[in-house]
């Protein structure tokens, strides 16, 4: 016990094992801070990228499908409307996200970002609500 204690008090009387210590542990917390706020920002990217293509489908209903699917007799839109409503989307959010500071190709793949908007249209066209509460503005 003795033996233990001698050595205790030779660490925290020495000044270059108490930097040492203090370098050590200011490290670790710096890491584990900067890991909690990669983990923050990285959340916070994802859910402005969720809002701008849910955003960017209640857009282009408003000004693109819903317009395009009266003019059919079937109500349904081509294939090639259906392309162009997806693209739409697309650049739609990435302008959105890109005006909060998220570049939303760098958050997601541009084949997760289509399966979104399916999901989302889906959701829609059901009468379920969006996966967020809080869209940001059109």
């Amino acid at each position: 016990m003795q033996a233990v204690q001698h050595i205790l008090e030779g660490v925290f009387t020495n000044e270059n094992i108490l930097t040492a210590i203090a370098l050590v542990v200011s490290t670790l917390w710096a890491y584990l801070k900067r890991q909690d706020l990669l983990g923050s920002k990285a959340a916070f990217e994802r859910q402005v990228a969720i809002e701008a293509i849910e955003s960017g489908v209640t857009k282009t209903y408003q000004q693109f499908v819903k317009a395009r699917k009266m003019a059919h007799s079937d109500g349904k839109l081509t294939e090639d409307e259906k392309k162009q409503a997806v693209l739409s989307t697309l650049q739609f959010a990435k302008d959105l996200a890109k005006q909060h500071g998220v570049e939303l190709m760098s958050t997601m793949t541009e084949h997760y970002a289509r399966v979104l908007i399916e999901a989302t249209v889906q959701r829609l066209k059901g009468g379920a609500p969006l996966a967020s509460e809080n869209t940001m503005p059109l």
